[in-house]
């Protein structure tokens, strides 16, 4: 071990030049200025242990080795009381109401190698070490009297002075830490415009697929009963993450004397849920209102949604429930979307046999309301022909084949009587033909299929029922005009 320097810890001063004789050495030695503070930083902190708690110590500088890998070792000893909760203290499960175990742990966590000993009346010594940079060339005998000469002929700095350097390290670090925080935070705002951007990629995509299926006829109602309140809870949750950045109050009226439904709920929720996120996006201020109540006569709901925000011009009402259709307002460029929400909400409500209207004008918000059948009455059985959501039946559908919802009109003695054209795709063996036969009025291939062939097979079915006693006078008109 090649000596280096010593110096005694008698006064509160002595710690702070002992703070100093620790940077200089780890400087001449070849340290970084990073490393010098953290060398710097260990040994005040013990040395002010050794002072605080044993009323003084000493300080000691050296080399260990003398060919290349060199390791600066400091060594504090004092000859007081000595650490009794030492073990608790390395374990980091003690903590004084001093601070000396956050001494100790600290600079233990600053250093390569850190040792210590004590006992009770017969002191402390701790053996701090650390390695010297490779690039620095060994030290000899020499070279280290030439170091110490060189220490210990300077006067050290004054405490002052040593305060003002230590707090100009001490704003450096700061700097550097508020930096790393804005970054982190840049970071942090980056990531969720990133989630936003992937959840609202994820919601057009769903609205894109459950608007190609209600074209395709695929998507299935599935009614079972449910009370409203229950639902406005499960949306209440679903939709709070949407009000944590916005001034917005999302108001949930409570029902009352609203019984019990029978319909698809799943299908109601998606609807609400999009006049709901329309809603927030498009009002900066203010509230967005959710109600329920029954429409005259009691055999309707009518669910509604009324905000405060931008509203729409009456000559865009339509255009807003066209598919990729949006209507122009400085707001809009702020939020991203491709028009899909509202298209497919309107044909989710006629789907449940029900209708969307929207009451707004600009500068005074908007309210839209889903009126839906408190009992979802299904496919209309009128006359003598069954008409399902697909105007005809696929044999090839997720749920049930059409073999199989057959099968089910055949058991059933209300339905048994009705016929039924299927359209398919299916290449049709003779197993096939001979069951379509006992149920199915017609077969039409989907490759036949065109407007005559669709006309001269309902004209067949229908004969002298009025269209409108068929489907009811809302398809009507669409029907006559097929027919035509």
């Amino acid at each position: 071990m090649l000596a280096i320097l010593s110096v005694g810890i008698r006064y509160e001063q002595e710690v702070v030049i002992a703070r100093q004789y620790a940077r200089t050495v780890a400087g001449l030695l070849g340290f970084d200025v990073q490393q010098q503070t953290r060398l710097a930083t260990a040994v005040s902190e013990i040395a002010r242990n050794a002072f605080q708690y044993a009323g003084g110590g000493r300080v000691e500088f050296a080399l260990e080795g003398e060919t290349a890998s060199q390791v600066l070792l400091v060594r504090v000893s004092d000859r007081g009381p000595g650490i009794s909760n030492l073990s608790r203290i390395l374990e980091e499960n003690y903590t004084s109401r001093t601070g000396m175990g956050l001494g100790i742990v600290g600079a233990r966590r600053l250093l390569d190698r850190f040792e210590i000993q004590s006992e009770p009346g017969r002191g402390t010594t701790v053996w701090m070490r650390k390695l010297l940079p490779r690039r620095v060339r060994p030290f000899s005998r020499a070279d280290l009297a030439a170091l110490s000469a060189k220490i210990t002929s300077g006067e050290p700095q004054n405490l002052l002075e040593d305060l003002r350097q230590q707090n100009g390290e001490l704003m450096r670090t700061l700097d550097e830490l508020r930096l790393r925080q804005e970054e982190l935070a840049q970071l942090n705002r980056e990531l969720e415009d990133t989630n936003r951007g992937v959840v609202a990629l994820y919601a057009e995509l769903d609205e894109l697929l459950d608007l190609a299926k209600v074209a395709a006829g695929k998507i299935v109602i599935r009614p079972a009963e449910f009370d409203v309140a229950s639902l406005f809870g499960a949306l209440r949750g679903m939709l709070r993450p949407l009000l944590l950045n916005t001034s917005v109050n999302l108001v949930f009226e409570e029902p009352e004397k609203l019984p019990t439904l029978e319909t698809d709920e799943a299908k109601i929720s998606q609807i609400l849920r999009n006049f709901i996120s329309n809603a927030l996006k498009f009002t900066e201020k203010g509230e967005v209102r959710v109600s329920a109540r029954l429409a005259p006569g009691g055999g309707n709901v009518i669910f509604s949604v009324a905000d405060t925000g931008i509203g729409i011009a009456p000559a865009d009402h339509a255009t807003i429930f066209q598919e990729f259709a949006q209507i122009e307002n400085p707001l809009l460029r702020k939020v991203k979307g491709r028009g899909l929400g509202l298209p497919l909400t309107k044909k989710l409500a006629e789907l449940l046999g029900g209708t969307i209207t929207v009451e707004s004008a600009p500068g005074v918000g908007s309210t839209f309301s889903l009126t839906v059948p408190l009992v979802y009455a299904g496919a209309e059985v009128t006359g003598d022909v069954l008409f399902a959501p697909e105007i005809v039946l696929d044999l090839l559908m997720p749920d049930l084949s059409g073999f199989q919802v057959l099968e089910q009109l055949q058991a059933d003695a209300r339905t048994s009587h009705i016929p039924v054209i299927v359209s398919t795709s299916r290449l049709l063996d003779d197993a096939d033909r001979a069951r379509l036969a006992k149920s199915a009025a017609k077969v039409l291939p989907k490759s036949a299929f065109s407007d005559g062939s669709a006309a001269a097979l309902l004209h067949g079915i229908c004969g002298e029922i009025g269209l409108a006693e068929i489907w009811g006078a809302q398809t009507a008109a669409a029907a006559e005009g097929l027919l035509k």
